[in-house]
């Protein structure tokens, strides 16, 4: 594979190459200097003490108690309400597998899930059964 690398052409180097000291503006893929706002959303040190507060309360998978890949879930999508991007009760922590097993269906869940959140207490399980379908 390195014989192969060394005789591979890998394009213009330095100043033979068209883009070379296109930055900024010059760049045809310069987006204006602003950053997505969703990513500079998840930057903002709010979301950390939101995260931070959700993991408090949420030790587990709300709904099957797996401690596995914990991901933050907005029961109420962003797309639909970012005002709500920080709210803790609008957040819940779910493993990855659940966090999958409800994409596209927030819609059904959106009830279940916000009172997995008014229950609080001992971190209660809402465990999925098999006649349960998502």
């Amino acid at each position: 594979m390195s014989e192969i690398r060394r005789h591979k052409h890998w394009g213009a180097a330095g100043e033979k190459n068209p883009m070379y000291g296109r930055v900024g503006v010059l760049n045809p893929h310069w987006k204006g200097g602003h950053t997505p706002l969703r990513q500079s959303l998840y930057a903002n040190p709010e979301w950390r003490k939101a995260k931070r507060a959700v993991r408090y309360r949420d030790k587990h998978c709300r709904l099957c108690g797996s401690m596995r890949q914990p991901e933050y879930h907005h029961i109420t999508p962003f797309s639909e309400a970012p005002l709500l991007v920080f709210d803790v009760g609008n957040l819940i922590l779910l493993c990855r597998e659940c966090h999958l097993k409800l994409k596209g269906k927030e819609n059904r869940w959106r009830k279940i899930l916000y009172a997995l959140i008014e229950e609080g207490g001992a971190n209660p399980v809402w465990r999925l059964t098999t006649t349960t379908t998502l």
